[in-house]
């Protein structure tokens, strides 16, 4: 059992975090999509995602609150 492990169960056992044990499913959405094209003769490929699509709030760890709704756009070229 890890470091932060045996914390959590600290609190749960002590009674600090009422039900800290208790478990609910988690719905996540990830979506990418992406193309390639050239501009000029140079091939670019463009991906475009959205992580945790519905802005599930969730966390892992008692007080670890995963990270909301987030774009990223990545934009590669090569010679």
């Amino acid at each position: 059992m890890s470091r932060v492990e045996r914390i959590d169960e600290e609190l749960v056992t002590t009674g600090l975090i009422p039900d800290g044990d208790a478990r609910v499913p988690i719905y996540v959405t990830d979506v990418r999509v992406g193309g390639e094209f050239s501009v000029f003769g140079f091939p670019l490929t463009v991906t475009m995602s959205a992580n945790n699509l519905f802005q599930h709030k969730y966390v892992e760890l008692i007080g670890n609150l995963m990270p909301p709704r987030h774009y990223v756009m990545a934009l590669d070229a090569s010679l």
